[in-house]
């Protein structure tokens, strides 16, 4: 009778483990998925990042154009004020991409 209920416990035990090592087996697939999940995203974040530099330097180019061919010195105070603007909000769009990657880490 002993022998039949080592056989049970040990059938129940072998069990309990095949169950943990699934259930740990998930949380890796998971955790996996995440991390899948997260490279996408900074990888998609270079991509508008890099775009966003070369629109950037784009209209430097044309703003830095615009003032060789006006020697007007009210057009090239405007221009440098636009040029100031598309500084910070370029520098606002990266500072957003950076959080948002903070953000997605902490998850």
């Amino acid at each position: 009778m002993g022998f039949m209920y080592d056989f049970v416990i040990s059938a129940v035990v072998h069990l309990l483990i095949k169950i943990k090592l699934l259930l740990l087996m998930k949380e890796s697939y998971l955790k996996i998925f995440h991390l899948c999940l997260i490279f996408k995203m900074i990888k998609i974040q270079l991509k508008i990042q890099k775009q966003l530099l070369e629109v950037k330097s784009h209209l430097f180019q044309k703003i830095g154009t615009l003032k060789i061919h006006y020697k007007n010195l009210g057009v090239i105070q405007c221009l440098n004020i636009i040029q100031e603007l598309l500084e910070i909000k370029f520098k606002k769009s990266i500072f957003h991409m950076i959080m948002l990657k903070f953000q997605l880490n902490q998850k």
